[in-house]
């Protein structure tokens, strides 16, 4: 078997239409970018394993949580089949790396605690993937209920859709990921067992698995 070890930094959690979606924030003291071939050829499996995680326990999460309310005193959050309660669909509405530092802010001009809290909202970066579902991300920041998000950066376009270069992924593809991952960790985790050591680093445009050997 290969136990994986890890700690997530935060997990948050969102009951909408009979579906509790969670979302994984992995805080970093600087900004980090996440592309989907890291994740492809296995160089960055980290917020994806956490978001399948917690997928996986989210009956034990969200009933031991003392920041949401229990499942079994809150009946609109779960639901019945005949004279079964079940627990609502699981479903991933992303996974984040969110920088913790202040955000440097380039304004000449005195501004209000208004505009003050706007700039240095719209200075945060944050990266990675959310469920492209708008409701889901309204949810995550009330203002994109104006059809833009500064935190999260997504807009929506005029036929109110989001703008084509967005980092998000529908249901079906957080599945497929969901599917790929447990693919490469058993595939891995074989040859691991087998004894396979080879050296086989990696090589990215400039990027070596060497680079800072």
């Amino acid at each position: 078997s290969l136990l994986l070890c890890g700690q997530i930094d935060r997990v948050d959690a969102a009951f909408l239409d009979g579906k509790v979606y969670l979302r994984i924030l992995d805080y970093k003291s600087r900004e980090l970018s996440l592309a989907l071939d890291s994740i492809y050829y296995g160089l960055n499996l980290q917020l994806l394993t956490y978001l399948d995680v917690a997928l996986q326990g989210a009956e034990v999460l969200l009933n031991t949580t003392s920041a949401l309310p229990s499942l079994q005193n809150s009946p609109e959050n779960v639901v019945s089949e005949g004279s079964l309660e079940v627990f609502p669909q699981k479903t991933p509405a992303g996974f984040l790396y969110f920088p913790v530092l202040e955000p440097q802010l380039t304004e000449q001009i005195p501004l209000s605690p208004d505009e003050l809290e706007q700039h240095r909202v719209k200075a945060v970066k944050v990266h990675g993937y959310l469920l492209a579902n708008p409701r889901v991300l309204e949810a995550m920041d009330s203002s994109f209920s104006t059809g833009q998000s500064d935190l999260l950066g997504l807009k929506l376009v005029k036929d109110g859709k989001l703008k084509k270069d967005s980092n998000v992924l529908t249901e079906d593809q957080f599945s497929l990921l969901s599917d790929y991952l447990h693919h490469w960790f058993k595939q891995t985790g074989e040859e691991i067992l087998d004894g396979d050591i080879s050296l086989s680093p990696y090589r990215r445009g400039k990027s070596t698995g060497c680079q800072y050997c």
